[in-house]
Formats: structure tokens, C-alpha cells, sequence
């Protein structure tokens, strides 16, 4: 069914930024600690399996309890707590833009070129910067040790291309350990570029804003990879 939802459909922005997240083992064991994760995946998996099994003994007319029909038309999603071992079921629209299954069909309005965030904003008529932007490029948003918060290379990786940077930039110096957090974004609020980066522009050749199907460019920036 073209018109179903995916997964990807409801996901919200948080997640992705979750995604881009890239960190050290330490980083992830401390940050597991205090969202108080805990290790239920042959749980979950469990869980998965038997309600997968269910709906397709309903899809197939195997089972004669429930239908397609009884289940709810269109893509849904259920919620399962196995922290307070409850559940629930929603219906999933799709989202026009979706990562994994939209498609944006009209080109893009060209608004030119611009060499600085608070002109590029301006073209967009943003002037409070209240809207989100995805960017041409994933970029080093932030370096800082999980272990003694200091900021290795923060003039120097911040703002560059992710690609452009290997796993060396996650090593603290004074840890002596790979205890760097690295936040990789690649969208981001406009007033937050503007604010993070108001002494130069990012390793950026676009701004796109998904609602207006704009964009704009900036000037060429070099694409040769390093090794740091």
C-alpha cells in the first residue's frame, strides 16, 4: 500500500539526534546508567516474535480471533513497557517527509548564495531562526570527555565535515582514554547555527528548509578528506 505508513513515519527529530550521536563505550555505559536502560534484549525480542507470529496468523486467516480488519487499517505500532509490563497499539500516518519512505517530488526553490548564517536565515525569512534546516553535510556539533568534561580540538573539530575526521578525535589527552563524545548533527535549528557558529560558517555547501522546499547555497568549501 503506497499510502502506509513506515516505521520511520512517526519517528520525531529527537530520535535522529539520538542517531547522531557517536560515543565511547564509557560514554554509552554512563549514559545507559542514567536513562536507567537495562538489558532486556532476549525480553524485547521475545515480546517482538510472539505479537509478529500473531498478526501474521491474522493476515493469513489462520487464526479466526481477529482479522486485519479488527486490528485496525493502515500501519500501526505497538508500545510494549516491559519495565511496567503494559502495552499499547497506534495508528501511524505517513509523513510526506519521511526519511525512510518519503519522497520530496518538487525541486527545491533555489533562494542563491550567501556567505554567512544571518544572511542565509535572512533569505529564508527566518529571522528568529525558529525553524529546522537539514544540512548539506553531517557535522562535529560537539567534542567533550565523558570523563573530565574537557573540550579537546574544539575550535578545530567543531563545524567540520564528520567525514572529513576519523575515530582519533574521540581520545583524550589528559584521560589518556577514548573517552571523547563526539555529537554529530545533520539538522539543526536555525537561532542554534546561528548562536554556535556566529565566528564562521560550518564545513556546509547548503541549507535546506524541508517545509518551504527552499534552499540555499553557500560557497565552495573544501570536499578533500583528512586524517585527524
Amino acid at each position: 500500500d503506497p499510502g502506509s505508513a513506515c516505521y520511520e513515519c512517526s519517528l520525531p527529530p529527537t530520535t535522529y539526534a539520538r542517531l547522531a550521536e557517536r560515543m565511547s563505550c564509557g560514554g554509552l555505559l554512563r549514559a545507559a546508567l542514567a536513562q536507567q536502560v537495562m538489558p532486556t534484549t532476549i525480553l524485547s525480542t521475545s515480546v517482538a516474535g510472539a505479537l509478529a507470529v500473531g498478526e501474521a496468523l491474522r493476515l493469513t486467516g489462520c487464526d479466526s480471533r481477529g482479522s486485519p480488519e479488527e486490528a485496525g487499517a493502515g500501519a500501526s505500532r505497538i508500545f510494549f513497557d516491559t519495565l511496567a509490563a503494559r502495552s499499547q497499539r497506534s495508528q501511524l500516518s505517513r509523513a510526506a517527509l519521511c526519511a525512510g519512505c518519503g519522497a520530496q517530488t518538487a525541486a527545491a526553490h533555489w533562494l542563491g548564495e550567501s556567505r554567512s548564517l544571518a544572511d542565509a536565515l535572512a533569505r529564508f525569512d527566518d529571522a528568529r531562526g525558529e525553524r529546522c534546516y537539514a544540512l548539506s553535510d553531517r557535522i562535529v556539533w560537539s567534542c567533550r570527555c565523558g570523563q573530565c568534561g574537557r573540550e579537546p580540538g574544539h575550535g578545530a573539530f567543531v563545524g567540520r565535515r564528520a567525514a572529513s575526521l576519523s575515530d582519533a578525535i574521540t581520545w583524550c589527552a589528559r584521560c589518556g582514554t577514548s573517552s571523547v563524545i563526539v555529537d554529530i548533527r545533520d539538522q539543526a535549528e536555525g537561532h542554534e547555527l546561528r548562536e554556535h557558529f556566529a565566528g564562521g560558517l560550518p564545513d556546509l555547501l547548503w541549507l535546506l528548509d524541508p517545509e518551504r522546499n527552499a534552499i540555499v547555497g553557500f560557497p565552495a568549501r573544501s570536499r578533500t578528506p583528512t586524517n585527524r
